[in-house]
């Protein structure tokens, strides 16, 4: 048995196992920017403090999450907000300020007090994303705590992650596939590498560090990194284990240059998870 099993098959809500993990590896990094590091101790202490405060406030049931902040800060917000047992709303700091306020004036008048405030259960709705508000009024989805659950279960059984594989998700959180990334690397107690601007050259040494041998990417990150290695004559990064594509269709024809970059890496693409989850 591992350091995981226990808390994994327990826990059925997304922000359950972070007070295991606060007590089993009190001091093991569980984000890092390269600037910050917090351990999962110093994480689950900012989440619940935020947490308290969001209830003392008597906070509305859907909170937004402050864009403005760094990826680690947005990060314990939302921590925070989804243990205080309300539904996260993240919103993308590229909007316009006309379309973040139609979105949360909306997004207000269309949401009730829900009466399992300050006491989720696996069906409370923990997160609303929103689709790419470029040609329009962005489009909302939510996720309650059982359909992301059970996504992790899925990732951790079909890709070993059990066996403690940090996650690197060099993204925003207002894109899904990132949130993801980073939420399954919290639950799973292995650890997320993050950055607040994506950096091929920063992520290939985060890889190459052996620490964060999953990377969730978009293809066009992917292409920057076979880019950036030839140009650093880079062979191989060998410690990466697992590949997790999504955002966009991914171009077969750079298949094989992606697996000689990443030889032990198995590469895996899915769509459609952020509206359905697996």
């Amino acid at each position: 048995m591992d350091y995981q099993t226990g808390a994994l098959v327990a826990n059925t809500l997304v922000h359950a196992p972070l007070a295991h993990w606060a007590k089993t590896r009190s001091h093991v990094v569980a984000m890092d920017d390269g600037h910050t590091q917090l351990t999962f101790s110093q994480l689950h202490a900012a989440a619940a403090l935020h947490a308290q405060e969001l209830i003392e406030q008597q906070a509305p049931a859907t909170v937004f999450v402050d864009d403005q902040l760094s990826i680690i800060e947005q990060m314990v917000s939302f921590m925070g907000i989804i243990h205080s047992g309300r539904c996260a709303a993240v919103s993308d700091p590229d909007w316009p300020s006309t379309v973040r306020d139609s979105v949360q004036r909306e997004l207000g008048t269309a949401l009730t007090e829900p009466s399992f405030l300050n006491n989720a259960t696996t069906t409370t709705p923990f997160y609303i994303g929103f689709t790419s508000g470029s040609t329009g009024t962005p489009k909302g989805f939510q996720r309650d705590h059982r359909s992301w659950v059970e996504s992790f279960r899925v990732c951790t059984e079909t890709f070993d992650m059990d066996q403690g594989l940090g996650v690197l998700a060099p993204g925003r959180i207002s894109h899904s596939l990132f949130l993801f990334g980073m939420l399954l690397g919290l639950y799973t107690g292995a650890g997320i590498a993050i950055q607040n601007k994506f950096s091929a050259s920063h992520t290939l040494t985060t890889l190459q560090a052996g620490q964060h041998p999953c990377l969730v990417a978009v293809p066009s990150q992917l292409i920057m990194l076979l880019q950036w290695a030839r140009h650093r004559h880079i062979a191989c990064v060998p410690q990466v284990r697992l590949i997790l594509i999504s955002g966009a269709r991914w171009m077969r024809q750079h298949t094989a240059d992606l697996q000689s970059l990443f030889p032990n890496a198995r590469i895996v693409e899915f769509y459609g998870a952020s509206e359905t989850s697996f």
